[in-house]
């Protein structure tokens, strides 16, 4: 990998997009792709690429380039389709690029609030295409499924877009320290001149006696899943949606679309239940108002 920090916002934009990749893989026909726990290997000198571009618009600038070992792509591309096939054909091809613009369309959703609003549109790349990408600012990760398959997918950015992504980060962080140091200072005085001074108006005590019998709507999530406008229209009776949540991990209780305690499931007099094993912070400060 190039690009050497697996912290970098490269690589960690990176690691996301290939996260969204490897689920829109699996959604496309019920394989099971995963991310490898080896290490990548290097990419083949010589051999012929198989590239998408993605061109950013809104609050990212810029372009990026998903680079695939020809024949990787080849099988890649023959597991999506199901049929088998010697080259990367009009059908093929077209696979690869609807999986990568579903990750793209995951990606902006998911990031939203981090980078706010973005779009990304995927195509696939051709010399005329002018995507001028820096290849020292790249990442590469494999996806391995259960027939030990490997396919292997390199990044590459363009200057304005590594630019901007860093530029982001970097305001990320100083507005999650400024808030961190905000917390430890509202600790170290205290709810009492918290209370009494008004020189501390981003957080207000409220008095919860007046609101106690107030009823409130909970939702209890056992997972999720992202699905495209395809997936959505296909589903019949008896359509199985897998969630991202495993049958051992904790459900959350949410409030207003928070989550304010995680448990187990139950079943109470035929109706379901939870068993609070984790409330991640007291409750009452979700009360608290900004």
């Amino acid at each position: 990998m190039s690009d050497s920090s697996s912290s970098s916002p490269l690589h960690v934009f990176s690691e996301r997009l290939f996260t969204a990749l490897v689920k829109a893989m699996n959604g496309m026909r019920p394989l099971s792709w995963k991310t490898a726990a080896a290490a990548d290997p290097a990419p083949p000198e010589g051999d012929e690429k198989f590239r998408i571009q993605l061109v950013f618009s809104g609050s990212l600038q810029g372009a990026m380039m998903l680079e695939w070992d020809s024949i990787e792509a080849i099988k890649l591309a023959s597991r999506l389709t199901g049929m088998a096939t010697e080259d990367l054909d009009n059908e093929g091809s077209g696979e690869l690029l609807a999986c990568t613009r579903t990750a793209s369309f995951a990606l902006s959703v998911a990031l939203g609030a981090k980078y706010h609003a973005f779009e990304i549109e995927a195509a696939l790349y051709t010399p005329e295409s002018d995507v001028i990408v820096n290849s020292s600012a790249s990442a590469r990760f494999t996806a391995t499924d259960e027939a030990e398959s490997r396919a292997s997918v390199s990044f590459f950015f363009s200057a304005s877009l590594a630019q901007a992504l860093e530029v982001h980060a970097a305001a990320a962080d100083a507005a999650e320290a400024e808030a961190a140091a905000a917390e430890v200072a509202a600790q170290e005085a205290g709810p009492q001149q918290l209370g009494a001074s008004p020189a501390r108006p981003w957080r207000e005590q409220v008095n919860l006696d007046l609101v106690m019998d107030v009823e409130l709507s909970v939702t209890l999530r056992f997972g999720q899943r992202l699905l495209t406008l395809r997936e959505v229209l296909e589903l019949t009776s008896g359509s199985v949606v897998e969630l991202d949540r495993q049958v051992d991990e904790p459900v959350e209780l949410l409030l207003e679309g928070k989550v304010i305690a995680r448990g187990e499931a139950v079943v109470i007099d035929g109706n379901y239940g939870l068993r609070v094993t984790d409330v991640p912070q007291p409750i009452s400060a979700n009360f608290l108002r900004n």
